[in-house]
């Protein structure tokens, strides 16, 4: 034990030794310094003097655009680079601020498949903050904004400061109108009910309605926005909410390839200025081949290397494994619409002499796309998925088809329980072959005293059965006495016509598939190493694997003999590809 000790202590002694000039060249603290190309401002005028505030950073200069920086748009949100400032304007420290778009949003897909209000869309903005703030604690902060809405700002480039947006006639600063009341007096639609929003003046007795940068026309009574100030200085022009989340500038694979080596690239100039110095050697490839600033062995051999970035890769993929999990036991409802977009990398400022790469936080971005339905009277939870979900190499199969067809059942057994609820045992019987797995659920309408009843079950397909017949157990529900007895009396009748959904269940394994095909992405996939091949490799493998006799073996052993028996599975699965 000892001379492991002092073997360990050789190797702490060569890495210090290695880095002793970046522990003597690395200053104390490396803030961002953005004043040579942009500045600071506060997100409330209020806050100007205040000793630390939340904050925008503006670029410098007249080029005739916005001046805020928009880093990305999803769905619903625009997000623009922000900060937490000190009195001075000193940044001390880089955010994401989260601006509701409703013209975006009322633009999507999404929008048309279903009906969005303001009262879901602010529900759900505020629930996508408390599940972040549940998994990520302090580094979600709070404000206040995130369930209210917020009064735009403009900027005003002659005094480098911003005040609030005001209403033309008076002088007022300009808000959301939220009050249902006071839009239908005026003729417009409700806020709780709609997906229309206005701007007022806040005078209940003389109520003035504003739009700003709206591309439909006026309703009656909504005012035209006047030439200034200028619709690109105003910052939140709708008066939604706002919310505060960790800087995360690399999607999760555009981060793993930093780790192998390959520069960051699509950032533009104006974000590059803003953010801290060695944010610069992610643009060089020299630094991230050779910086002691990102690697701890970056003066080691290409082994160990090679083993750092494996370590690092697989440290991303476990957290972003983690932040599923703890992200599906808050909102008990799967993803099945994750993708290497759905997580982002924020990367802490280092310490002194110690390597950036080791700083990573995975952020969990993507919301939910399953849609929570009602099985008639059961407990069981049943989830779509979103309608406009297109094929993709992160999903086990192409979107699921929801088969509608006619049936025979014979309700063999009517399965009464303490509780009250009661469960049909059937045999159910098809024209074509049923397509269905034991976890898909069956929705049969079965006649019965009168109308009919909604059952659901899943598909089973035990020995004796004839071709094309299959037994289900439908999920015990509440039925009225007088329907029990009547599916007594049906008991041993062939029901014909019977009207069935077959309903694929989309639950948590669907995203397990997804996380497994991003770690393909992030392990072994590169430009002559597309992941349409890892994937077609690796399911090919695993289907080899399942096909040995040799089952007894242990699967560690199996693996390397087939590795040994056919080269293609070390050119695309070996681990050279970690470093591609």
């Amino acid at each position: 034990m000892f001379s492991s000790f002092l073997r360990s202590l050789r190797v702490l002694r060569l890495i210090l030794s290695s880095r002793r000039g970046t522990l003597a060249a690395m200053p104390a603290m490396d803030l961002p310094d953005p004043s040579k190309h942009a500045l600071t401002v506060p997100l409330r005028p209020e806050d100007i003097a205040a000793p630390v505030s939340f904050g925008l950073i503006l670029v410098k200069g007249d080029g005739g655009g916005s001046p805020f920086i928009l880093l990305r748009q999803t769905t619903g949100a625009l997000i623009f680079l922000g900060c937490i400032r000190d009195r001075d304007g000193l940044v001390l420290e880089l955010c994401e601020v989260w601006v509701q778009d409703v013209p975006g949003l009322r633009a999507s897909f999404r929008a048309r498949l279903e009906r969005i209000t303001n009262e879901s869309f602010d529900r759900h903005w505020l629930d996508r903050w408390q599940v972040r703030r549940q998994v990520s604690g302090a580094h979600v902060p709070r404000t206040g904004w995130e369930g209210a809405a917020v009064n735009p700002i403009v900027f005003e480039p002659a005094g480098q400061k911003v005040e609030y947006l005001q209403a033309p006639d008076s002088g007022s600063p300009l808000a959301l109108c939220t009050d249902d009341s006071v839009l239908l007096e005026a003729g417009l639609p409700a806020y709780r009910g709609s997906l229309s929003r206005f701007l007022w003046n806040q005078n209940t007795a003389e109520p003035h309605f504003y739009q700003l940068a709206s591309s439909e026309p006026l309703p009656a009574g909504v005012n035209p926005w006047p030439k200034q100030p200028d619709p690109k200085l105003v910052f939140n022009p709708g008066g939604g909410s706002l919310s505060i989340y960790p800087y995360a500038p690399f999607a999760l694979p555009e981060y793993a390839d930093l780790l192998a080596g390959k520069p960051w690239t699509g950032v533009r100039p104006e974000v590059i200025a803003c953010l801290p110095a060695w944010y610069q050697g992610l643009i060089d490839p020299d630094d991230l081949a050779h910086g002691d600033s990102l690697f701890l062995h970056s003066r080691f051999g290409p082994s160990e290397r090679l083993t750092e970035t494996l370590l690092l890769k697989i440290n991303l993929l476990t957290q972003a494994i983690s932040q599923v999990e703890t992200q599906t036991r808050i909102r008990q409802q799967p993803f099945l619409r994750l993708d290497q977009d759905s997580f982002r990398v924020h990367l802490a400022a280092p310490g002194p002499g110690l390597p950036a790469f080791w700083n990573a936080r995975v952020e969990l971005v993507a919301d939910s796309a399953a849609e929570r339905v009602s099985l008639g009277q059961t407990d069981l939870p049943y989830f779509l998925p979103p309608d406009a979900l297109s094929p993709s190499v992160y999903q086990p199969k192409s979107t699921p088809v929801y088969q509608r067809s006619t049936a025979t059942v014979r309700i063999r057994e009517v399965l009464p329980s303490a509780d009250g609820r009661t469960a049909l045992d059937l045999t159910f019987a098809t024209e074509d072959e049923l397509p269905a797995a034991a976890s898909d659920l069956v929705h049969l309408t079965l006649p019965a005293a009168g109308g009919s009843l909604d059952v659901y079950g899943h598909p089973d397909k035990p020995r004796g059965l004839a071709e094309r017949e299959v037994r289900i157990r439908t999920l015990p529900q509440v039925i009225a006495p007088a329907v029990g007895k009547e599916l007594e009396r049906m008991a041993g009748l062939p029901l014909t016509k019977v009207p069935f959904e077959l309903l694929p269940r989309l639950t948590s394994p669907y995203d397990l598939y997804a996380l497994a095909v991003l770690g393909a992405k992030v392990l072994l996939s590169a430009d002559e190493n597309p992941l349409p091949i890892v994937i077609d490799e690796l399911l090919s493998f695993a289907a080899q694997l399942a096909s040995e006799q040799a089952r007894q073996e242990p699967l560690r052993e199996r693996i390397v003999r087939l590795f040994g028996q056919e080269a293609r599975w070390s050119r695309t699965l070996g681990p050279q590809n970690v470093r591609r």
